[in-house]
């Protein structure tokens, strides 16, 4: 009997090869395979189709972890403007700044009111000084326009009851600013303003009857009396009548400003009156019109 040949040591009893054992896995040989499979089957969108909702925890997904395509797909419409907010606190002033730059001069402003004593026919101090005593006298006023006229008594004007008559004035008594020519019936003022004109006639006898008395201003009347007597001088009647006559520049340039004095006496004893030394007529400018 022969020995039997020698097994191989890696025969079995039986002469078959004994199986191979199997090594274990280490972690590189899973990183490797994986690794693969992902770069050439796919491995992200096996990885999305294997990942749900359920494997991720709430809460651990940021924004940075999401593409911007799915970021700008989970933006909404812009929404309405909302209430405006309440107004805040003022806030606490700030610092002052620094003082800026001198401006340009300015032009010189108008003059200011005079200051200091006054002087001459002035008392007190400008702005408002007053009129010193004594200062007006009567050198130094202008004079009023103004005259007084008369009739001599043996004037011989005799009223004869047949109408209004003027009466030639020939007794100039006074005359202020020159507004009576001598012998002339009228008065014509100089100066525009308001006269006051007073007439007063007188006849040489005691009468029964009236007297009509009519002032004019460049012949329309302007006062008109009817009178009985109302005061005597030397036993015969006076007679007045008064008015404010007022004048414009334009009239006296015109020459529209005679005054005049007419007069009309009617008496059933006497056909004929002299006028007596009583008879007078006056003007006194007494200011400015209205």
């Amino acid at each position: 009997m022969t020995d039997p040949a020698p097994r191989s040591p890696e025969t079995t009893p039986t002469g078959q090869a004994p199986p191979r054992r199997r090594r274990p896995l280490s972690y590189a040989n899973v990183a490797s395979t994986l690794a693969l499979v992902l770069a050439v089957g796919g491995g992200s969108a096996y990885a999305a189709s294997q990942i749900t909702s359920r494997n991720i925890k709430n809460g651990t997904i940021q924004t940075a972890d999401i593409s911007k395509k799915a970021r700008k797909a989970l933006t909404g419409q812009k929404g309405a403007a909302g209430a405006k907010g309440a107004t805040g606190a003022t806030g606490a002033a700030g610092a002052t700044g620094p003082a800026g730059p001198t401006g340009a001069k300015g032009d010189v402003g108008p003059a200011g009111p005079a200051t200091g004593a006054a002087g001459g026919v002035l008392a007190g101090s400008y702005p408002n000084p007053t009129l010193a005593a004594d200062a007006v006298t009567p050198a130094s006023r202008a004079a009023v326009p103004q005259v007084r006229l008369g009739i001599s008594s043996n004037g011989g004007l005799l009223l004869d009851g047949m109408g209004l008559t003027g009466i030639a004035w020939t007794d100039e008594q006074s005359d202020a600013g020159g507004i009576h020519a001598t012998n002339s019936a009228d008065i014509k003022p100089t100066v525009p303003g308001c006269y006051l004109v007073t007439a007063g006639f007188q006849t040489s006898i005691a009468f029964t009857g009236r007297v009509v008395l009519q002032l004019t201003v460049d012949g329309q009347a302007v006062a008109k009396t009817t009178e009985t007597p109302d005061a005597t001088v030397g036993g015969t009647p006076i007679f007045r009548v008064s008015t404010t006559v007022c004048l414009t520049s334009a009239e006296i340039a015109a020459n529209d400003n005679a005054i005049a004095l007419s007069t009309y006496v009617k008496t059933a004893d006497n056909p004929q009156i002299a006028v007596g030394p009583g008879t007078s007529f006056a003007a006194t400018w007494l200011s400015k019109q209205p």
